[in-house]
């Protein structure tokens, strides 16, 4: 969940958005987690996001997210992953 948001708020700002005023989802979620991430400690995320594409003939667009999160006494992240995020700006008035 940690990486969903931080992706969205992402995606958002890289788009110019100072709020989520349309509707933002993922889809396609792939995990591994190689060791476990404390939560008595700092967690760190890496968020890598692809340009945004089309979706077909659909207003929807789409990027492709990869992450990975791991505690500061860690070398490697402790878990990465990969998704998709999909988001329809038309008709949000923003």
């Amino acid at each position: 969940r940690l990486a969903g948001d931080a992706a969205i708020v992402s995606v958002l700002s890289v788009l110019g958005y100072q709020t989520k005023a349309f509707p933002v989802w993922g889809t396609s979620l792939d995990l591994r987690m190689a060791q476990q991430i404390r939560t008595d400690r700092a967690v760190r995320v890496r968020i890598d996001v692809s340009h945004a594409a089309s979706r077909g003939s659909t207003e929807a667009k789409r990027l492709a997210v990869r992450f990975g999160i791991w505690n500061d006494d860690q070398h490697a992240p402790a878990a990465r992953g990969s998704f998709e995020i999909m988001f329809d700006e038309a008709g949000a008035g923003c």
